[in-house]
């Protein structure tokens, strides 16, 4: 039997765009607080969502979505709750979006983000730990 709570979340869009979420936990479906903060994709647009458990940090839930202008956001739920960064990448119109992370021992992970570029070549961007930056460039 399993004795770990566990915590389900679901993203979807409505018909304007907003993404929403909805959770179930502790035997329940409710209604989760993201669509409060008011975060829109481009019609047509993709959500990819991963929950990380990382080893050296902390366990978190990643939303990446291209927003109404075409530029791609990556939100983060934190402790204080979701926070949006806009990656600065060469992004085609609606472009599929996967997230995925890398494991590099003794240091926290890489989170990979693929999308199709405008050129039509695939790419990946990335955040690594500056930690392991520095590791590399010593080696």
């Amino acid at each position: 039997m399993l004795t770990k709570a566990k915590k389900i979340s679901v993203f979807y869009t409505d018909a304007k765009n907003v993404i929403h979420d909805i959770i179930y936990e502790s035997g329940k479906w409710a209604d989760g607080d993201l669509s409060e903060k008011g975060y829109t994709t481009a019609p047509n647009g993709s959500l990819s969502a991963m929950y990380n458990q990382c080893r050296l940090c902390a366990n978190t839930t990643i939303l990446a979505f291209q927003d109404e202008n075409n530029l791609i956001q990556i939100g983060n739920l934190t402790s204080t709750g979701w926070t949006l960064t806009q990656l600065a990448i060469n992004q085609l119109e609606n472009t599929g979006l996967a997230l995925q992370p890398f494991y590099w021992a003794g240091f926290e992970d890489q989170l990979d983000l693929y999308y199709q570029r405008k050129d039509l070549k695939m790419a990946m961007a990335s955040w690594i730990s500056p930690d392991v930056t520095k590791k590399r460039k010593l080696s």
